[in-house]
């Protein structure tokens, strides 16, 4: 059975290999892949931004809220240690 939702084999076969591109979240330095580089540059960023709440470059809201505020460092640090050493390699 095949629809616009399910592509037979046949069809499949044909297409090559598929890449899966990971987008890593903490990845502040543009790296591709995340370290303690990383932790440092938003930290960096999050105490330059956190008195004003107003987000710079690199941005220290990481939960897109518009604001900088404590949840962002709590959230970044907590997606960070999921991603150290495993996302980018």
């Amino acid at each position: 059975m095949d629809n616009a939702n399910n592509l037979s084999d046949e069809r499949m076969a044909g297409l090559g290999p598929i890449h899966v591109v990971v987008s890593c979240l903490t990845d502040v330095d543009g790296s591709g892949s995340v370290g303690v580089n990383d932790l440092f540059a938003f930290l960096d960023a999050w105490f330059a931004q956190f008195p004003s709440g107003l987000p710079g470059t690199p941005s220290a809201d990481f939960d897109h809220s518009g604001v900088v505020a404590v949840a962002d460092l709590f959230g970044y640090l907590d997606a960070w240690f999921v991603e150290l050493d495993v996302c980018g390699h």
